[in-house]
């Protein structure tokens, strides 16, 4: 009897066990869903050895960890079991051997059997979640072969779904929001399957169904980050920073606070204008060591403090970083194009090295303009002009100008309005001349360009003897404002000044005192217009 009753417990404790185990790697699992890798970790680590499921999700923590040497070794472990070769695929993307990839993702599908759907989720999520994967369509097809067969498990509709965006068609989209809400009618991952949703509103602009999403996730699973921090995002996008700072902190809360989760905190306090507390969020991670094994914390603390102003430090920041950085391939467009940034800044700070820190800022903004893959890059080019106008670098904003619109003849009125506007502003009278000349021509009806076209000889003209400016201002009061327009009051002062001086001094009192009359009629104390008045008054000219 005592022999049976100890074996009646033995099973029940290993049924016990079981179970733990079976909830442990359901927990370790959702944990990983929310990129909470380090509980994760901690949660599945044990589970490893005796389990190829768990191995696997072993293993896909540790490439969210960055740690892919590791998730190869793991997954190395089990060298049969299909899960285990899909991470063994998943490594391989990571290290651009995508057609060792497919081999091995093909080969698990090829042996799935008449019920077998795990094996075409698993291999279409070693695709669908690997960034240099390129075969999404085939991924899509293999969820929708794994759908026929279990149409009832949310995760893989949910990863479906995922897949579908990466597609990022308006058929696709559509489609995959139908897949989230058939996840949602399932249940038993429905903050997941919300915050995808609220994901694709988000990279659709669309804030106020995003918005909605967010927060049913927030409500379906309060241990979820990921919706505080797209929702920090969303607030960010649609101008509301302090919503924006409010989430990004309930993230980091529920989140495992990596190094990674903080440095997400730390650029959403960077897009949202808290410089200094972005810096300081920065500082105190390289601080402790991470700076070596994270370089991006020290690309963050460099645009930091370049936003406020801090050029000697961000340039020392941008040093190290580029520095920790072996291949070049990863510096972006936008690293290129904020090293300019700081280069122009020193340029205009540092005058004894002025010409060297001016090379380095057009070498890069050069550079940046080469490496962005986008079609349409007037966005950047004005972005270029914006950097020399923060040093009042006013030719190498006109320069810039002057380069967009003849990379880009249908750029708008004000890109060629600006290329001439700032060559007067660099005192290149020539050049502003001949820009705001082309701007009137291609664009009559803009008045603006008259105007300045006539400041522009005005400025040659400084004492009014010779009436360069005359007939251009003439043209310029003579062009009917465009509806809605109104000429600015000092603009038009400004001209009458002018052709009063001008015929002042041509001894045309009549004429002088008209336009010294209009003068007054905008600005009663206008001294000059006042003293014309005067002086032609004592000649009987009124």
């Amino acid at each position: 009897m005592r022999t049976f009753i100890t074996v009646l417990a033995t099973a029940a404790a290993s049924a016990v066990v079981y179970d733990v185990n079976a909830q442990s790697l359901e927990n370790g699992k959702k944990l990983l869903s929310y990129e909470r890798y380090s509980s994760a970790h901690t949660t599945l680590e044990p589970l490893a050895a005796s389990s190829p499921e768990a191995n696997y999700y072993f293993g896909l923590v540790q490439l969210g960890e960055g740690k892919a040497d590791a998730a190869k070794a793991t997954f190395a472990k089990f060298p049969k079991d299909f899960y285990n070769l899909a991470g063994t695929a998943r490594v391989l993307f990571t290290e651009g051997k995508g057609d060792e990839a497919m081999k091995i993702l093909n080969e698990i599908v090829d042996g799935a059997k008449k019920k077998d759907w795990e094996k075409y989720k698993v291999a279409a999520d070693a695709i669908t979640y690997s960034k240099t994967a390129t075969q999404v369509d085939q991924a899509v097809a293999w969820y929708r072969i794994a759908k026929e067969k279990k149409n009832d498990n949310a995760q893989l509709l949910i990863a479906m779904g995922d897949a579908l965006m990466r597609q990022n068609t308006g058929a696709s989209n559509g489609e995959a929001t139908q897949v989230f809400d058939e996840a949602i009618k399932l249940g038993g991952a429905n903050s997941l399957a919300y915050s995808r949703k609220g994901l694709l509103w988000l990279n659709a602009r669309q804030y106020k169904e995003a918005l909605e999403n967010y927060s049913l996730a927030k409500d379906a699973d309060k241990e979820n980050p990921l919706p505080y921090g797209d929702l920090a995002e969303v607030y960010y996008r649609s101008g509301k920073y302090e919503l924006a700072k409010q989430n990004i902190e309930e993230y980091l809360k529920l989140s495992d606070k990596t190094v990674q989760d903080q440095l997400r905190y730390g650029n959403i306090l960077y897009l949202t204008q808290n410089y200094k507390e972005a810096s300081q969020k920065y500082q105190d991670l390289i601080n402790k060591g991470e700076g070596e094994k994270t370089p991006t914390l020290y690309r963050g603390l460099a645009y930091a403090q370049y936003q406020d102003n801090n050029y000697v430090d961000a340039l020392a920041s941008f040093n190290k970083y580029r520095g920790l950085v072996k291949d070049a391939k990863e510096f972006t467009y936008e690293d290129d194009l904020y090293y300019a940034y700081v280069n122009n800044a020193m340029a205009s700070q540092d005058t004894a090295n002025k010409a060297k820190y001016a090379a380095v800022a057009e070498e890069y903004y050069v550079k940046a303009l080469e490496k962005n893959t986008e079609e349409d890059k007037t966005a950047l080019y004005r972005k270029i002009a914006d950097g020399y106008k923060e040093t009042k670098n006013w030719t190498k904003v006109s320069d810039w100008y002057t380069k967009l619109v003849t990379a880009y003849p249908e750029a708008s009125p004000l890109d060629y309005f600006n290329s001439g506007y700032y060559a007067y502003f660099a005192k290149d009278f020539a050049k502003a001349k001949t820009r705001l000349e082309a701007f009137n021509t291609k664009y009559p009806q803009e008045t603006i360009g008259y105007f300045w076209l006539a400041r522009t000889a005005a400025a040659q003209d400084s004492e009014a003897k010779l009436g360069t400016a005359v007939e251009p201002f003439k043209t310029w009061l003579s062009k009917p404002s465009k509806e809605g327009d109104t000429r600015k009051k000092e603009d038009e002062i400004f001209a009458y000044v002018y052709l009063s001086l001008y015929y002042y001094n041509s001894n045309d009192g009549k004429t002088a005192v008209d336009y010294a009359k209009k003068t007054i009629a905008l600005d009663a104390n206008n001294e000059t217009a006042n003293q014309i008045i005067k002086y032609f008054k004592a000649k009987g000219i009124n």
